[in-house]
Parts: structure tokens; sequence; C-alpha cells
């Protein structure tokens, strides 16, 4: 069931419609809030849509590191994995 919920970003209400769970969209509105505060503090960036655009490549880039690293892990166990196999098997 879609549920409305109403959140403040960066100064602007907005009626948000989605199956999650309030508070995660809560917690999604205050970290997407979070992001443009902090690109609005740099003084070069004024308009809003600035301020949008430079948060969402913000959040992009993070989002592209957590998934190189969780990559790089899921190869590392990959290659645990095997190497106990091969131990395993010349036992």
């Amino acid at each position: 069931m879609k549920r409305e919920i109403k959140v403040e970003i960066h100064g602007r209400s907005y009626i948000i419609k989605g199956e999650e769970e309030e508070i995660y969209i809560l917690r999604l509105a205050h970290y997407v809030d979070k992001k443009m505060r902090e690109v609005s503090q740099t003084p070069a960036v004024v308009s809003s849509l600035n301020v949008a655009v430079l948060a969402a490549l913000n959040i992009a880039d993070e989002l592209f590191k957590l998934r190189e690293e969780m990559w790089a892990q899921g190869n590392l166990v990959e290659e645990r994995m095997s190497r106990l196999l091969d131990i395993l098997e010349k036992a």
C-alpha cells in the first residue's frame, strides 16, 4: 500500500508517495537535505538547481565507491573460499 509522507529538503516541503516505511523515507530525506546543505555552504554555488545537482553527484560518488568496495570484498571472499577448498581437497 502506498503511503504519503511529507518531508522537508533544503527548505522546501515535498509529499513522497511510496511503499517503504515512513522512517526509511524520512531518513532518506534527511540525508539528501544534509548533503544539499553541505553543498550550499560553498559560496560559488547559489542556485537551488546547482545545489541539487552537486548534492546528487556527491551521493552518486558515495554509492559508486561503496559498490566498488563491496565488489572488491566479494572478490576477496571468493578468493579465500577457493584457497580453503583447495586446502580441504588436499587434506
